[in-house]
């Protein structure tokens, strides 16, 4: 790992830091295996936050360590994380506003990224499904629009965009074949390349 780690410029103090935030992360899991649930607001009041994208942006810090389930210290806080994010159906509407069209490319890049690592079928199929129902969200312009807009006076913006090329290039990366990826893909680039000035 320092090897690795060395070849890319980092030096064995990044190692620590990224084992104390693994270590933060492992210490504040809810006990549900989610993250977000305990957020407080300046004020000290607890904040609603989407504990689907929270635990999803968490496992995928442990993926990223290269920590699975069987891993020694972080083996327990990936699988809890893993059976959070697969406690509810992986194509759940995103709903209104803006939420949901960030929380599902988040969850479904964890999704991809862990069926990838683990080649677990039931990670597999919630992986499939949740990039399915990321293609359908798709607006006709290439973009993302919140809660899933269709139309051309939905907005679409390049932040939503980003989460979902990189669900799709997670879900490209399983091997599993989904209908309509690689053109939702092409779309997405076309709309990118659009939005510069």
């Amino acid at each position: 790992r320092i090897t690795r780690l060395r070849s890319g410029g980092g030096q064995e103090f990044t190692e620590a830091a990224i084992l104390r935030g693994l270590d933060w992360l492992k210490a504040n899991q809810d006990p549900e295996g989610s993250w977000g649930g305990k957020d407080k607001d300046a004020q000290g009041n607890a904040k609603t936050t989407n504990k689907d994208a929270m635990t999803s942006m968490a496992l995928l810090c442990f993926l990223g360590h290269c920590e699975l389930q069987d891993s020694p210290n972080y083996g327990s806080t990936v699988q809890k994380a893993i059976e959070y994010i697969t406690s509810t159906p992986p194509d759940k509407p995103v709903g209104g506003g803006n939420t949901g069209s960030y929380s599902h490319p988040i969850r479904t890049y964890a999704l991809c990224e862990a069926y990838t690592m683990t080649k677990n079928e039931r990670l597999g199929e919630f992986a499939k499904r949740a990039t399915i129902h990321l293609i359908k969200g798709q607006n006709e312009n290439g973009g993302w629009a919140y809660a899933y807009g269709k139309g051309p006076a939905a907005h679409t913006d390049l932040s939503v965009t980003g989460w979902h090329v990189q669900a799709l290039k997670a879900a490209a990366l399983t091997g599993i074949r989904i209908e309509g990826l690689d053109q939702a893909m092409m779309k997405a680039i076309e709309y990118v390349k659009k939005c510069q000035d």
